[in-house]
């Protein structure tokens, strides 16, 4: 299973948009919003600039496992049709 998460700016807290994603074949493009906000007062348009990241989780669950496959985190300017590339490439010890 795919998550797709962005965090405020200094990378703390809980996501300020998520998304789970099942997807048989890679690459896939993926669209996050404030719909994708599991906290009604932290939406991601509120944020000038977020912490992106992606994990593939072998275990199905959002929290990172050992295992795990990882993108580097990028930082990117909240902005409609902001776009960003995450690559898969660092495994969770």
């Amino acid at each position: 299973v795919l998550f797709v998460f962005a965090r405020t700016a200094d990378g703390e807290g809980p996501p300020v948009a998520a998304k789970r994603v099942v997807a048989e074949r890679f690459p896939v493009q993926v669209e996050l919003g404030d719909a994708d906000s599991p906290m009604p007062a932290a939406k991601l348009f509120s944020q000038k600039s977020v912490v992106l990241m992606a994990r593939l989780s072998k275990s199905g669950d959002a929290r990172p496992a050992s295992g795990d496959l990882e993108s580097d985190p990028i930082y990117v300017d909240v902005a409609p049709g902001a776009k960003a590339q995450l690559t898969i490439g660092r495994s969770l010890p």
